[in-house]
């Protein structure tokens, strides 16, 4: 070799050296780096600058990836793994000191699996399942299971939310078979963890609109009574019927029964006991409660306002277990089963009221109050009682078992019944020698009975179906008699018998399909509704009785697509077909999903959606009449129909959350009730209540904000809305219905120390709208539906319990204070004619809420 040659070979060497030593040098640099769901962008800039080595990249490849690392000294070499992982970026020396990053070319996988509470076994429904690299996950169905999909790196990191459980962190690899993961209770779990404990009350889904109440902080919440799942879901912000004596939810400017409430699949067609003092949801039997206030999936109608959906415990499927528990007003038990452990469950739960509550003073301004107010303004001569005796009674029962034949089968059986029945006898003397006596009898009784049957069927990885049947059922009777005795000749006068009832019935068979692909979820199904609906009418021993059935078939169709990292639509639309008016309706929905990065998210949707049943309460919901169903005559009442907008953002942190939406509603064919000030007039009585047609607008927003501690959790709501209708009764001007909200402001704190649980709830409320007849003279138009205004409504709830332990019973002592500093709201204000002069003007009577009512809770379960 000439010398030439060596030279230059040897300066190649050295080149070559001290470019690997260079290299290695940078691969060598020590890097430190905290980092939190940081830009990966920001990451890679920190690396330069704490290293001389410099990276090439599309910024569109790095854009929207965020990452997760701690690092402390870690050489350059081994830190890029770490900060690359789970982005699906791959790198390598490009020059010296200089790194090429691409994406890695690697095979797709997915994974599936399913998620169970730890002591119970249960399937947890609805929980998040995220990939902790990305900021979009996916939710689990309602029989907890989930299935991610093109997955590309090795091995990634899930993370499970559930709210009240623990956070799981996972790491699966890509050769695993299906997970099944268990989450612990975090009250459980305070004995034996330090850090990273906390409490949640509710949490803002991050899907399309959906809030989640936490079922088992609900206990340590202050009511009336006993835990109140439907009380719960009205601290919620535009969330109405905050009165304590309201039926049913009213949201977002909607009445009540534009909020569809299911329970295990079928509907509950009335929720209250003791004229909306209690919910009949029992609370021992809640495992998961879901509210959507928009974004509603295609799979769902029959409603134009809201949707709760409430999930059933199944039952714990390895071992027995059991309570009881009792208070002032009422008692209950619930008792859980395995026949076959971890393969059929079965759960069950009884409740009463205690029979003695009517005749003590505890009753004072329950019972008496809404039956006196009743017979006042029905029957003027009884203004000043004299003697009043009044009962209500009531009970539910719940079932649930669930039997898994196998991985790819289950069969879910679920019952449900509750009763109230009212009864008063009201003498009144006429005059000072009481010749004369006045003798009101009122009986007052409704019963609702739901059922459903599941087939829930898992072919395969990809298709999983459900067929359903569900039947509903709301009966109610009501009589109103009237006998004036003369004592001295032993006679009956004026016998009057007044009453009606209503029974409306809802059948529904229903197949659900979730088909899933690579890059989205079809969803699909059909479903008959079958409705017959049953109004009679008795007075004097004249009958009317009007009959109307209907039967609905439907299909539905939608697509949940992830369309990029951070971005997914859930696209899809409902066809449902009318027998009697041979009409076909459609339903178009959309809603789309947006993640500005892990912590900040928005939700935008819009759909169309149709009602045929409808709900008829009264607005003073104080009397001894209950609600009932009616179905659309074509004549006078049609379905209604209602466009819903809204916009919502979701600020999501550890340990804060924030979610605001703005909503728009216009609705079409609502039926409304408005009373007849003629009537009232003429006859003397009571008015009656006018079925009417029309239309109407709802803007508004709300605001939910939670901080959650170790110890402790605190929220805040903050709801509004506008609400513009007009009707086919009245021509001239709009009018704004009771359910207008004028501002709701919800504040509630949770705190737990040791064995002792305290809480605070405190619920302001603009007052509601209501007609003030005494501005009537004979016609409606005369007196401005909706012209006047009841005073703002607030109320202070508070509780305190001490957890009991003993042997291997566990349970509770628990004091609650209704009304802390006994605000006398008006509730609403009756009308009744007590002169019959011609123009005598009506008499308003208000009707009052509750004052403070203390309450004592003894809870034992084992």
């Amino acid at each position: 070799m000439k010398k030439a040659e060596k030279l230059h070979f040897v300066i190649r060497s050295v080149s070559v050296f001290l470019f690997l030593v260079s290299s290695f040098s940078g691969l060598c640099q020590n890097i430190s780096l905290k980092a939190d769901s940081l830009s990966l962008l920001a990451v890679i800039q920190e690396v330069e600058e704490q290293t001389d080595v410099r990276f090439a990249y599309d910024p569109n490849l790095i854009t929207r990836k965020y990452v997760s690392v701690n690092l402390n000294q870690i050489p350059l070499g081994k830190a890029l793994p770490v900060i690359l992982s789970g982005t699906d970026i791959c790198y390598k020396e490009s020059g010296q000191k200089h790194y090429l990053l691409f994406p890695c070319a690697r095979q797709k996988w997915h994974i599936q699996g399913s998620v169970h509470d730890r002591q119970t076994g249960e399937q947890l429904p609805f929980a998040d399942v995220r990939i902790a690299s990305q900021p979009l996950g996916v939710v689990a169905d309602r029989n907890g299971r989930f299935r991610l999909n093109n997955l590309t790196t090795d091995s990634i990191e899930l993370m499970i939310y559930y709210i009240g459980y623990h956070p799981q962190k996972l790491h699966v690899h890509k050769h695993a078979n299906e997970s099944v993961i268990y989450l612990d209770r975090l009250s459980e779990l305070l004995g034996s963890y330090e850090v990273d404990v906390y409490t949640e009350v509710v949490n803002a889904g991050e899907y399309f609109g959906r809030l989640t109440i936490n079922s088992d902080l609900l206990k340590g919440m202050p009511s009336l009574g006993e835990p109140d799942p439907i009380k719960s879901i009205k601290l919620l912000p535009g969330v109405g019927g905050n009165a304590e004596t309201s039926t049913g939810i009213a949201m977002r400017g909607g009445k009540f029964d534009q909020t569809m409430i299911l329970y295990d699949d079928f509907q509950l067609l009335h929720v209250d006991h003791f004229f909306g003092l209690f919910s009949t949801v029992n609370q021992n039997m809640v495992k998961n409660i879901q509210v959507y206030r928009s974004g509603y999936s295609s799979k769902y109608s029959g409603f134009t306002s809201g949707l709760v959906q409430i999930v059933g415990k199944d039952g714990n499927a390895k071992q027995v277990a059991g309570g009881f528990a009792t208070n002032v007003y009422s008692s209950s038990a619930y008792l859980e089963v395995p026949v076959i452990k971890e393969k059929w469950s079965t759960a069950l739960s009884f409740r009463r009221d205690n029979a003695w509550l009517n005749h003590t003073w505890w009753s004072d301004g329950i019972v008496l109050p809404h039956i006196e107010n009743e017979i006042r303004t029905k029957t003027p001569s009884s203004a000043e009682a004299e003697d009043t005796e009044g009962n209500l009674h009531f009970d539910d029962f719940s079932f649930k078992t669930k039997y898994r034949l196998n991985n790819k089968n289950e069969i879910t059986l679920s019952t449900f019944r509750s009763s109230d029945r009212v009864s008063t006898v009201y003498n009144n003397s006429i005059d000072d020698e009481e010749e004369l006596i006045s003798i009101l009898e009122l009986s007052s009784q409704w019963n609702n009975d739901g059922i459903s049957f599941k087939w829930a069927h898992k072919p395969n990885t990809n298709y999983s179906a459900e067929l359903i049947y569900t039947y509903s059922k709301f009966d109610n009777a009501t009589n109103f008699d009237r006998i004036l005795e003369v004592i001295d000749d032993d006679t009956l006068d004026d016998i009057s018998d007044i009453g009606f009832s209503n029974s409306f019935t809802q059948e529904h068979y229903r197949y659900d399909a979730e088909w899933k692909r690579k890059k989205s979820v079809w969803l699909f199904g059909t479903d008959i509704t079958l409705f017959r609906s049953r109004f009679t009418s008795v007075e004097d021993g004249e009958e009317f009785t009007d009959n109307f059935t209907k039967t609905l078939p439907a299909i539905y169709i939608e697509n949940e697509r992830t369309i990029k990292d951070n971005l997914k639509w859930l696209i899809g639309t409902r066809l449902t077909y009318e027998d009697e008016n041979a009409q076909l309706y459609v339903e178009p929905r959309l809603s789309m999903f947006y993640a500005f990065n892990k912590r900040l998210k928005s939700t935008v949707s819009y759909g169309l959606y149709y009602q045929h049943a409808k709900q008829y309460v009264p607005d003073e919901r104080d009397g001894l009449i209950p609600d009932y169903w009616l179905l659309p005559d074509y004549e006078l009442t049609f379905p209604t129909r209602a466009h819903i907008a809204s916009i919502g953002l979701t600020y999501n942190k550890r340990k804060w959350m924030v979610n605001a939406e703005v909503f728009y509603k216009n609705y079409d064919q609502t039926s409304e009730q408005f009373p007849s000030i003629s009537d009232l007039i003429e006859s003397n009585a009571d008015f009656v209540k006018v079925l009417s047609t029309g239309n109407g607008t709802v803007i508004g927003g709300d605001v939910v904000l939670r901080k959650r501690f170790k110890k402790s959790s605190t929220w805040m709501g903050i709801g509004l809305n506008r609400v513009r209708n007009s009707s086919d009764s009245i021509e001239h001007h709009e009018y704004q219905p009771y359910y207008t909200n004028f501002g709701d402001l919800k504040l509630g704190y949770l705190y737990s120390w040791k064995k002792w649980e305290g809480s605070l709830t405190w619920t302001w409320l603009g007052g509601r709208m209501y007609t003030n007849l005494e501005e009537g003279i004979s016609q409606l138009s005369d007196a401005d539906v909706g012209n006047s205004q009841l005073p703002d409504y607030h109320r202070l709830d508070a509780s305190l319990s001490y957890k009991l332990k003993i042997n291997k019973l566990d349970g509770a002592i628990r004091a609650t204070v209704f009304n802390v500093y006994n605000r006398q709201n008006v509730r609403t204000i009756n009308f009744t004619q007590l002169d019959s002069a011609p123009n005598a003007r009506p008499q308003a009577i208000p009707v009052s809420t509750l004052g403070t009512r203390p309450n004592l809770t003894l809870e034992i379960n084992f």
